[in-house]
């Protein structure tokens, strides 16, 4: 029985034959090395959106329990209250082909299709939803995917002054006739 050693003439021959058994195999993406399986929590943040959604839609006022605790404050109630308003309709599906995307341990997001309907808007469209891990515990890291579309929220409000203005026209067009009247 022959031995080999990487100083005698045969190892060299064991390092050609490892050298082309790794060129064979397929390449390894440098991200699944770095990342573990995210399997338990890919399906954590499901649960999270899908009690999420069921929850606000069934009149749940606790939105709160599922925004990150590390939001706090002003900051927090800002948040909260976009998720407050009484939904009709709330889904969030991920996009097919975005996979929940892992930046650290602790922080994920996802693109999705969010549709959601309340008693003053309707609102379709793609947006970025942020999670965070705390404490073995994933949760929404902000709600800005419930904010209502700002253009939308301006054309209202142009909307409601220019009202004003033209009833206040009116009204002072009133009262003026009635003191030519009189």
């Amino acid at each position: 029985m022959r031995r080999f050693s990487i100083g005698s003439a045969g190892g060299g021959q064991i390092i050609c034959v490892a050298a082309a058994i790794l060129m064979l195999l397929p390449p390894v993406d440098a991200q699944q090395v770095r990342e573990p399986d995210r399997l338990e929590d890919r399906e954590a943040i499901q649960w999270l959106v899908g009690v999420f959604s069921v929850g606000l839609m069934a009149g749940s006022r606790k939105p709160g329990l599922f925004l990150s605790p590390h939001i706090q404050g002003a900051d927090r109630e800002k948040a909260v209250s976009f998720a407050e308003r009484k939904y009709k309709i709330l889904q969030i599906g991920f996009i097919a082909e975005y996979e929940i995307q892992f930046t650290d341990a602790t922080h994920a997001f996802v693109e999705a299709d969010v549709r959601w309907a309340s008693d003053q808007f309707e609102v379709e469209r793609r947006a970025l939803v942020r999670f965070e891990k705390v404490n073995g515990d994933w949760y929404f890291e902000n709600f800005e995917f419930l904010q209502p579309p700002q253009a939308r929220t301006s054309v209202i409000v142009v909307v409601a002054l220019l009202m004003a203005v033209i009833v206040g026209f009116g009204l002072g067009l009133r009262q003026l006739k009635r003191r030519r009247s009189v």
